[in-house]
């Protein structure tokens, strides 16, 4: 049958590519996994025993070969796989949770009796894959694995001689009998060859009552089956052309679970013909498929580039996800998520895709850097450091990583000095630094933004402090505990109470004793509370009331100022106006315009407290600017012009309080006071050295005499006219004109 001539394409890639056998090796274990995404649990059975035979001391081989053995339902095989990678790569979690879960389905697995077999086309094969473990266990480590209690028998049915070899074996363990050269791990691919664990490394042949275990020989039947078996040699089925020659190997001695009596046998089975022997079309279908999956992969990486110089840094992250899923073994797809994953603020995910990378690829400079910028961006400079130096162990040329170390050390000692002073109590100084650490990097090292937001805060910029405390991380965490309680504090500063108490709130939510929260949290309540106890007593007409509830307020935090503390100012000024404190409620509302100078009730509550105490020019002043700042306030233009009247009345005479009667004086009061006055401030009684003064006094008690028994005139006065004003018959600026 004629190969379609994209599966030639892709044969012939896979021919060049299993020259190398570093290469080899990747392929065989990426493959494996193909398989098991196809179900096709024989074929990735082969491959991941393949990669093994490649290099037993590969953890990752040992965790492919796991993956597929759990997969045919072989969980004590897949328990004994797990084991071994376990040895080699004892800190992997991955290994170490695999082999928890296959323990776990091991144990409880169903008895036979109640009818439980592995996968119909697996059963068959847990003697082969019993020797094979037990063989390249024993290669992956110096001392091997247990022993089991139940020898096995030569394949080939020649009996084993008293070192567990057999008499054919003997002479030829480790060379081919036709050229004399050793083949990999010792182990000669000749077909018909037994195997015994004397030629292991490390291992010891197994012993019954203290003399080496001397196998049954199998049945006629089963030597005859095995010799009918078609080697993977002769065969020629594999599409791919992706392994050498067939190892028709017999099996060492074998892992069993079973209690032996030193009698028992290994019985070989028909499956010592290839596993991966696929029929023509189902290996060009697959061969279509491992290339589309590594063409898509690709196209994703390219996909998510694009997307990056495009600023869609998330759906680049996406894209790189999707390369990974595709072709999960791949260094550069890591890297380039890692990448994205930094401009995300998602930090320990690029950590983690950096070192993966690196996994994969010992000698994938960007691996290290990505991993080191987002320590870096933490502020975990230790780490990002050696990593640094790590990448310029692999290429000590690289430019990227040599450029990024010198940013890291200048990061550094910008941020410290920043911390130094800010305790000193330089806060300009240290927001300086933090701002030089910012631009040294990008994203800007989240140490220094924390900084930052303290540094706006200490210097009353709390409308900046906000709008950084909306972007603050800790190690890519926006909710942090620590990073909520600084948010709560710029809010706090900037006089948002109530998001200020949630934030703190939440804070103590997932972090109990964090103790800015929970000292921010008890001062935030109480003057909320305090707040709202005055405004009830204050509706209520309990001005003294009210006023104490203000001042606790304020006296919970004198330095601060915000629209929060203008609000209690302003409140407590209208409570002090309520009990005649004059003075004080002018004080308070100074202190309203300090902390809010955008706050009109603070304009207003002046306004009133200098009109009280006769400031009217001052009261003016203030009444003209409220309506600058909001035209529309209720009756705001009658204000003003009382001010001015009242103004204008304190620069002239007062004639009521130089006759000294009430403005409401009849003019029989009028005059009787007129004619008192006079009598005393005639100028004929005065003494000489004082007549130009009582002559000043006595024309003035004319004037008002003069006015105020005029009905007309005394109006007009009333009205805050002038005596020009009056004599005149009309006030300044409503002079008329000839028409």
């Amino acid at each position: 049958m004629t190969a379609p001539p994209e599966f030639v394409s892709v044969k012939d890639e896979a021919d060049g590519a299993f020259r190398a056998e570093a290469d080899r090796l990747k392929i065989y274990s990426n493959r494996s996994l193909t398989f098991q995404k196809l179900q096709k649990w024989t074929e990735a059975l082969d491959d991941a025993k393949k990669a093994v035979e490649l290099d037993p001391k590969r953890s990752k081989s040992w965790f492919r070969l796991g993956q597929t053995l759990v997969g045919l339902d072989l969980f004590a095989e897949a328990v004994t796989a797990y084991d071994v990678g376990c040895k080699l790569d004892p800190r992997s979690d991955e290994l170490n949770d695999a082999l928890d879960d296959a323990k776990a389905k091991n144990k409880a697995l169903p008895s036979k009796k109640n009818g439980f077999r592995p996968k119909r086309h697996a059963y068959h094969l847990k003697p082969e894959l019993q020797t094979f473990l037990g063989q390249q266990g024993a290669c992956s480590t110096a001392n091997g694995l247990p022993h089991t209690d139940t020898p096995s028998a030569p394949l080939n049915g020649h009996a084993a001689t008293a070192n567990g070899t057999t008499k054919s074996q003997a002479s030829s363990v480790g060379s081919n009998p036709s050229t004399g050269a050793s083949t990999p791990n010792g182990i000669s691919r000749e077909p018909n060859r037994t195997f015994s664990t004397s030629q292991v490394p490390g291992k010891v042949p197994r012993t019954v009552n203290g003399s080496p275990a001397q196998a049954a020989q199998p049945s006629a039947a089963s030597q005859e089956t095995t010799q009918a078996t078609p080697s993977r040699q002769d065969s020629g089925s594999d599409p791919m052309n992706a392994s050498p020659p067939a190892e028709d190997k017999p099996p060492a001695q074998g892992l069993s679970r079973q209690p032996s009596s030193g009698r028992g046998t290994s019985t070989p089975s028909n499956a010592t013909a290839s596993l991966t022997s696929i029929p023509g079309d189902a290996a060009a279908q697959l061969a279509n498929e491992i290339s589309k999956a590594a063409a898509d992969a690709d196209k994703e990486k390219l996909k998510g580039n694009e997307q990056l110089k495009q600023g869609n840094t998330e759906l680049a992250y996406s894209s790189y996800s999707r390369a990974i899923a595709l072709a999960p073994d791949q260094a550069v797809y890591y890297g380039n998520r890692a990448a994205a994953a930094i401009t995300l603020k998602q930090y320990k995910q690029a950590v983690a895709d950096g070192m993966k990378a690196v996994e994969l690829d010992s000698k994938y400079v960007r691996g290290f850097t990505r991993a080191a910028k987002a320590h870096l961006c933490m502020g975990h400079y230790a780490a990002a450091e050696q990593l640094y130096r790590q990448a310029l162990a692999v290429d000590g040329s690289s430019r990227e990583a040599t450029a990024e170390l010198q940013v890291a050390g200048e990061v550094r000692r910008q941020v410290e000095a920043g911390k130094a002073s800010l305790e000193q109590g330089d806060a300009r100084q240290a927001l300086w630094r933090c701002d030089s650490a910012c631009r040294a990097l990008s994203p800007s090292p989240e140490p220094a933004l924390l900084l930052k937001c303290q540094c706006l805060i200490v210097l009353n910029r709390a409308a900046e402090a906000v709008g950084e405390a909306r972007t603050l991380t800790l190690e890519g965490d926006g909710n942090a505990p620590e990073v909520l309680a600084l948010r709560a504090h710029a809010l706090y500063h900037s006089g948002n109470m109530p998001m200020a108490q949630r934030h703190f709130e939440e804070a103590l939510r997932r972090d109990p004793d964090l103790p800015p929260a929970k000292q921010g949290l008890r001062r935030v309540r109480s003057q909320i509370s305090a707040k709202e106890a005055g405004n009830t007593a204050f509706q209520a007409g309990r001005w003294q009331e009210a006023f104490q509830s203000y001042s606790t307020a304020l006296d919970a935090d004198t330095e601060l100022r915000t629209p929060f503390i203008a609000q209690c100012a302003s409140n407590r000024s209208a409570a002090a106006m309520k009990l005649g404190k004059h003075k004080e409620a002018l004080k308070d509302a100074e202190l309203a315009i300090e902390a809010d100078p955008d706050f009109v009730k603070g304009f207003l509550r002046r306004a009133g407290a200098n009109m009280a105490l006769q400031n009217y020019e001052a009261a003016q002043q203030d009444y003209e600017k409220i309506k600058r700042m909001e035209p529309g306030t209720p009756g705001i233009s009658e204000s003003i012009s009382k001010a001015k009247t009242e103004a204008k009345k304190a620069k002239r005479v007062d004639y009521y309080k130089l006759l000294e009667i009430p403005q409401d004086a009849n003019d029989y009061d009028i005059k009787k006071a007129y004619r008192r006055a006079a009598l005393k401030w005639h100028p004929d009684k005065a003494p000489t050295e004082e007549r130009d003064d009582a002559e000043k006094k006595f024309k003035m008690l004319g004037e008002a005499n003069s006015v105020l028994s005029d009905a007309a005139k005394r109006e007009r006065y009333d009205a805050g006219w002038s005596l020009e004003e009056i004599e005149q018959g009309f006030p300044e600026g409503h002079g008329g004109g000839m028409g």
